[in-house]
């Protein structure tokens, strides 16, 4: 009746051997040896198999087979080392085969194995999570290498009877074999999907103790070749999502009973909202919600205790506020709770994160979130209490574009994608003044305000204040000032977050310009970063890219020559495209040369048949940008003027 209690487990062990479920799926090693090794290939995976066999109440048993055959010294360092995730107090964990295939046939059963703690203590995250270790010391290129794990949960399921699951069939190895095996109890419904991948067979059928089977098996499944800014892997990698439960209303229904409790206003709760909105206008609601966002972002560290069913369920409201801190649902509670004493409306919300990928919208399932935030739906307003530094418009990008859960309390919960930035959304205007000396060196002043995601950095940066100076000269001399000085610089609080990050830095810049016959050549934005090495750094390629946020730059600079000096101006530009826009301009004004940038890039994700226009228009920005003015004394270019 309890397949999962531990201490019967054993007791049972000792009466009969346990059930072998896997057994008739698990792949003969040894013949997989022989196929011929791939070319070009550090490590090849012959057979990548999970078989998971499901009980009545949601939990379940897994049996893992990988045979892996290392083809080099650094495929040798890729294989060496295997592992499987597991909780002790939730499940067990047994090694049933490990071993090494030598070329001449015989096998090696030596190994070495240990445990690993998970919990991330430099990002405040502490699991009960541990990997179970196992090695192979004496492994050698041209060996095969089998390991079959079986994890076996244990207690009681957290989730009433739900069960999910989402796994890869496609990694960044070619897999010969890839294979994935359900096995379900009679009575029960899984709801499936399996991403399109070439060769792909789906089987299913009944079991002879009357519970169903599915089966997902491809053969010769290539490697994904990873690229920069690529997508999450659940967009380019082919994968398997079962879940049973059938539509996502009926996992936000399951969602809330579980964390309702947890919600429940106090007057502590009551207590610390009036603090955060003290001074605050009833009718001003937007005021008292940012007012609510500060206090939980400012005010509470991210600690998360990720302990048993902590990990998927809130500390109650009043716990996380006396302890001032916690994880994303945590302080996604606490913000609901406070903003429920000031009676304004939310809704808890799980989130997948962008970088992880998007996934199709069936089937429904609890197993695909990694996030919490919080929805404010008067204002249609997602508002991440773990993203420290951001103002309450400034939602990280990762929690831009992807999707969500958002849990109704009457049970009609919606999936759906966040919206994207728009490029109003995140703008960087630079204004410089620049003062240039006969030697190529100029004084500079840099005056900047930032909005938007990723102002959050420029605030994490220059928050230490006795360290500003030597960041700013770390952040002039990567964006485009070389061998630069700073003398002063004042930056608005780095804690006021709902205002623009403002900057003002006075330094002196050696490398401003370099000589040029009589005179000296510069450019007034600066030694710039190229944008194609930035965001296009390959000559093409293969995968979708996924574009930098939406944003907006303005750049003016205005250079004052040395008296009696005059300058040659290059050609401005100008193009818009798909991706975005750009005007590069220059004037002079007596002996005051002035160029400016404006440049607003849409974002998005990218096709790899658009990449080649993307790249060649960056290109097309990076020589605007380089072009150089000429200057000299006036009697040095009097025949330039009538250029201008």
């Amino acid at each position: 009746l309890r397949p999962q209690n531990p201490a019967l487990r054993e007791l049972v062990r000792s009466v009969r051997p346990e059930e072998q479920y896997a057994a008739p799926y698990l792949y003969d090693a040894r013949e997989l040896a022989k196929l011929p090794p791939l070319s070009g290939e550090d490590v090849e995976t012959l057979a990548d198999l999970s078989v998971t066999k499901v009980f009545a109440n949601g939990l379940s048993s897994r049996t893992h087979q990988i045979v892996l055959r290392a083809l080099s010294p650094r495929g040798v360092d890729a294989a060496r080392v295997q592992s499987v995730q597991y909780s002790p107090d939730r499940q067990v964990v047994k090694i049933e085969r490990a071993r090494i295939f030598r070329k001449d046939g015989s096998i090696l059963e030596s190994k070495s194995d240990g445990e690993r703690n998970l919990s991330e203590p430099w990002y405040g995250l502490y699991y009960d999570v541990r990997a179970r270790i196992v090695a192979f010391p004496q492994l050698e290129a041209g060996d095969v290498v089998e390991v079959v794990t079986r994890t076996d949960d244990s207690g009681s399921n957290f989730f009433a009877d739900y069960f999910g699951d989402f796994a890869y069939l496609q990694s960044t190895q070619t897999r010969r074999i890839s294979d994935y095996v359900l096995l379900g109890p009679s009575g029960r419904t899984f709801y499936a999907s399996a991403t399109p991948l070439a060769g792909l067979v789906h089987t299913e059928g009944k079991s002879p103790d009357g519970g169903t089977w599915q089966r997902w098996t491809a053969r010769e499944v290539p490697r994904l070749v990873p690229e920069p800014s690529m997508p999450g892997a659940s967009e380019v990698l082919a994968y398997v999502h079962v879940s049973t439960y059938k539509t996502w209303e009926d996992v936000g229904k399951f969602y809330w009973g579980l964390i309702k409790d947890q919600l429940r206003v106090t007057d502590e709760i009551r207590a610390a909202a009036q603090e955060a909105v003290k001074g605050l206008p009833e009718s001003n609601e937007e005021a008292r919600i940012r007012a609510v966002y500060d206090f939980v972002v400012s005010r509470t560290r991210y600690v998360g205790l990720e302990f048993g069913i902590n990990s998927f369920k809130p500390y109650p409201v009043e716990t996380i506020l006396s302890r001032r801190f916690g994880d994303c649902k945590d302080k996604a509670s606490l913000m609901h709770a406070m903003l429920e004493s000031l009676g304004i409306d939310s809704r808890l919300t799980l989130l997948r994160m962008k970088r992880l990928g998007g996934i199709d919208d069936v089937p429904a399932s609890l197993a695909v979130f990694n996030h919490a935030i919080l929805y404010v739906p008067k204002y249609k307003l997602f508002l991440d209490g773990t993203a420290e530094f951001h103002g309450s418009g400034e939602l990280p990008g990762d929690d831009r574009g992807a999707e969500v859960l958002v849990v109704e309390p009457d049970g009609a919960s919606k999936f759906f994608r966040t919206p994207e930035a728009l490029p109003a959304d995140n703008t960087d205007e630079t204004r410089i003044a620049a003062k240039l000396s006969t030697d190529g060196s100029a004084k500079v002043e840099v005056k900047a305000s930032a909005r938007g995601s990723w102002t959050a950095e420029l605030r994490r940066v220059f928050e230490p204040a006795d360290e500003r100076r030597a960041r700013a000269e770390e952040h002039l001399a990567r964006s485009a000032f070389p061998n630069v000085k700073v003398t002063t610089i004042d930056v608005s609080d780095p804690h006021d977050i709902e205002k623009p990050f403002v900057t003002q830095i006075v330094a002196s810049a050696t490398g401003f310009a370099f000589p040029a016959g009589a005179g000296l050549r510069f450019s007034p934005f600066g030694e710039r970063q190229s944008f194609v090495e930035s965001y296009a750094q390959l000559s093409k390629r293969a995968l979708p890219e996924r574009l930098p946020s939406p944003q907006k730059t303005l750049i003016e600079s205005q250079v004052e020559l040395p008296a009696g000096w005059t300058a040659t101006l290059p050609e401005g530009a100008r193009e818009s495209g798909p991706q975005g826009s750009y005007q590069v301009s220059y004037a002079r004004e007596g002996g005051v040369v002035t160029a400016r940038l404006e440049l607003t890039l849409n974002g998005g994700v990218l096709a790899p048949k658009d990449y080649g226009a993307f790249r060649a228009f960056l290109g097309r920005l990076d020589e605007a940008l380089h072009r150089r003015v000429e200057a000299a004394p006036a009697t040095q270019t009097a025949s330039a003027k009538d250029l201008h």
